[in-house]
């Protein structure tokens, strides 16, 4: 039987207010965090139970929770824009990412990618993630761990895709980077023959650019380009209508299968 979460310092809390503001921090004694434009101390919730109302006083209030992984992606720091909940599901179901999957990833950036297929391949899986920029590696695999741990299926390589991919028999692979056509070739010799080939990629220019190399390709087909858009909806006693602002276009899904040339 699970028990409820009880949270302590080092802890990792969303509070969420009326207005579904979000403040993520790490619980530590004696510190204060900001909400409602005022200051409160952690230990207001050390020791609460997750779920549960926290009472900040003049009727102000907060839910404190563990982030959940689309919480962390949109509020942890970075120093780069990442791919967004609402496509890191369409990226996973396409590609046939499955428990056990053994996964290629292209430019690590802010990490949120990597946690969203660790989440899926599970212990029996493995993700090995090139990435050229040092700084890039170390910090995105800092937050994939404060998410989900040390994780030992998890390779970071700080290494340029283009001059190279050393292993091999991959089930599926994601592409990341400002210039996906120059790392393609060696993506997919990498992956297994019917294993897919996502790239994620943000203007048409750059569409077009990845388009023009791999339509040439005689190892990849069935190329596939789509967006995917997102409205919430707003809901009272009378009334129900859609959001006036909506997450609309981040990145363009290019996708391909490799065969057999």
């Amino acid at each position: 039987m699970s028990t409820t979460h009880r949270f302590s310092p080092g802890d990792l809390v969303v509070l969420v207010d009326k207005k579904h503001r979000e403040r993520m921090f790490v619980l530590k004694p004696g510190k204060r965090f900001s909400l409602y434009s005022r200051q409160y101390p952690h230990d207001l919730v050390i020791g609460r139970s997750e779920g549960e109302r926290i009472d900040l006083g003049e009727g102000r209030w907060a839910y404190a929770f563990r982030p959940s992984m689309d919480q962390y992606i949109r509020n942890v720091k970075r120093n780069v824009q990442p791919i967004y909940p609402k496509d890191l599901g369409v990226l996973l179901f396409f590609a046939d990412v499955r428990s056990g999957s053994r996964v290629l990833e292209v430019g690590l950036g802010a990490g949120a990618l990597s946690m969203a297929i660790l989440n899926a391949i599970g212990p029996q899986g493995e993700l090995v993630t090139y990435e050229r920029r040092a700084d890039f590696a170390r910090e995105g695999r800092a937050r994939v761990c404060a998410m989900l741990g040390d994780l030992p299926n998890f390779k970071v390589v700080q290494r340029d895709a283009s001059e190279g991919i050393e292993e091999r028999g991959f089930d599926c692979a994601f592409i990341d980077v400002p210039e996906p056509w120059a790392v393609v070739g060696n993506v997919a010799e990498a992956v297994k023959p019917g294993g897919f080939i996502m790239a994620f990629i943000p203007t048409t220019v750059q569409v077009k650019q990845y388009w023009d190399v791999v339509s040439q390709r005689r190892d990849m087909f069935g190329i596939r380009i789509f967006e995917t858009l997102l409205r919430d909806w707003t809901a009272g006693p009378r009334s129900l209508r859609p959001e006036h602002r909506m997450v609309a276009h981040t990145g363009f899904v290019v996708s391909a299968r490799k065969v057999l040339a």
